[in-house]
């Protein structure tokens, strides 16, 4: 069952744009792997994340995906920007999230997570608060699980075609949920062309 809800967002005084995004909602997957958890989160965004960091909490008992908190990478580095997603962070264990998974999403080659100074920050945080369950980088290479403490790859390089055949996209796709490409295409509404119109 997937349940959609409000969000709750701290804004990047930088850059006057939602920072942080965090949806509380629970999604039961029965059995879930981490393609399948990736499935659940663009279902629950509303779109395909691209460039940011996304943090699912898991809610006991069974690890059911709960609030989740996405920021741009870009705004990483910005001390503001850490202070809100600890904030937010503390809220999802207020909820009562016990563990947590989290993928980095990118739209070109970047450093390899170990490398990424500003994501190794904000996996500190979510560290300190909570069992780090599950760790993902998302990018045009492909999608790749990685080892929590070493953060190095693991496991068989994936793509997007895993990611639709998840238990989790097809429950989506059951529910009628629906995603855009990008987050600014949410309150877009595209224009038939002449020849598509009837």
């Amino acid at each position: 069952m997937i349940h959609r809800a409000a969000a709750f967002c701290a804004p990047d005084a930088a850059r006057s744009r939602e920072t942080c995004r965090v949806t509380a909602s629970p999604v039961l997957i029965s059995n879930a792997g981490g393609l399948d958890v990736l499935a659940a989160v663009a279902g629950q965004l509303g779109f395909h994340p691209q460039d940011s960091v996304v943090i699912c909490g898991l809610m006991p008992p069974r690890g059911r995906l709960g609030p989740i908190i996405r920021a741009d990478l870009v705004s990483l580095a910005h001390p503001e920007a850490r202070a809100a997603i600890r904030a937010n962070l503390e809220r999802v264990r207020e909820v009562g999230a016990e563990g947590a998974f989290v993928a980095r999403y990118r739209s070109q080659l970047a450093p390899s997570l170990r490398d990424d100074r500003a994501f190794d920050e904000a996996l500190t945080l979510v560290e300190g608060l909570f069992q780090l369950v599950g760790l993902w980088d998302v990018g045009p290479g492909g999608i790749r699980e990685h080892d929590v403490s070493t953060r190095r790859p693991v496991g068989p390089l994936f793509g997007d075609d895993d990611l639709k055949g998840t238990r989790a996209a097809a429950a989506l796709v059951f529910q009628g949920v629906s995603t855009t490409g990008r987050r600014e295409d949410l309150a877009r509404i595209g224009w038939a062309a002449a020849g598509e119109r009837r």
